[in-house]
């Protein structure tokens, strides 16, 4: 929807959704992801996954989601909590494997810019 009628309808399309079944955390999970994406509203986006958790705190979508706008953000802590969080909701191994590289590449990311501000900075 957000590639065929541009992320506004899609917005709208996610807040009907949400009108006719408050109930299921995706409708919630994928307005927040349009919105960040279409307009950087990180409170927005955050709200809404926020209530998606309300609804079902073991959606991993929206944990994932999350961890991946706290990522952009620089919110390094807050989106390795998610990326733990999501190791413990795997359901797969692939699931398992997955959230773990990518936690762990998130970790390290993290390290290096904390213990090496000075190359990041000539990086930049």
């Amino acid at each position: 929807l957000a590639e065929q009628g541009g992320p506004d309808d899609a917005i709208t399309a996610f807040e009907k959704a949400i009108e006719l079944d408050g109930a299921n955390p995706l409708p919630y999970v994928n307005q927040a992801i349009a919105v960040f994406q279409s307009s950087g509203n990180a409170d927005k986006a955050l709200t809404l996954i926020q209530a998606a958790l309300k609804v079902d705190s073991e959606c991993e979508l929206a944990v994932a989601a999350l961890s991946q706008i706290y990522l952009q953000l620089g919110m390094f802590e807050e989106s390795l909590s998610m990326l733990r969080r999501a190791v413990d909701l795997a359901k797969s191994e692939e699931e398992m494997v997955s959230a773990i590289t990518f936690r762990e590449t998130t970790a390290a990311q993290y390290r290096f810019m904390k213990e090496h501000p000075d190359l990041l900075n000539k990086m930049m």
